[in-house]
């Protein structure tokens, strides 16, 4: 019993230690880096807790840790796989981003009537291949969508300065100015 709450102890405070690395990823070398390990800790935290619940599952302040730990896991992933998206086309163009997620969704409906003629397993084979291709359709938009964002915002609307010649009541095209 005596082994089995140290190990249980040392489970838990591991997953305390690695839950806090989690929450001080500063030192990684990139976003790309930070992220992922972040997400890593996160789930070695939780792996930790787990074995400690195992050991003592009576333990509550085992329990809490895992259910906030796991909490968190799916942020971190998302940040992560966003990270890994926006290192890969950062730099690409949207308007080639846009290109090849058109591209893309072009071939997955020119394929897509076919595939119903297929005998079951080669159906449920094509469905599952054009479903891979759609879900990294949907990541483009990701990198894309930060990409517009940053177009709208760059793009100001000039304001007229008072004083100004653009000051004042417009003339409509194609009516004499007042003088």
């Amino acid at each position: 019993q005596r082994d089995k709450i140290d190990i249980a102890a040392a489970a838990y405070n591991r997953g305390v230690a690695l839950y806090s690395g989690a929450l001080s990823t500063n030192g990684a070398a990139d976003e790309l880096n930070r992220a992922e390990q972040k997400a890593d800790f996160l789930r070695e935290s939780a792996e930790a807790f787990q074995r400690a619940l195992r050991a003592v599952p009576q333990s509550d302040p085992s329990r809490k840790s895992l259910s906030a730990v796991m909490d968190k896991i799916p942020e971190a992933d998302e940040e992560a796989k966003i990270a890994r998206l926006m290192k890969t086309y950062g730099q690409v163009p949207p308007s080639t981003l846009g290109d090849q997620l058109l591209i893309s969704q072009r071939e997955i409906n020119r394929v897509l009537p076919s595939v119903f003629t297929n005998p079951a397993p080669i159906m449920v084979q094509t469905l599952e291949s054009l479903a891979a291709t759609e879900k990294a359709n949907t990541d483009l938009l990701i990198p894309l969508k930060g990409k517009i964002m940053n177009a709208l915002t760059a793009q100001s609307v000039p304001t007229a300065q008072p004083g100004s010649a653009s000051a004042g009541p417009s003339t409509p095209p194609g009516q004499p100015s007042p003088a």
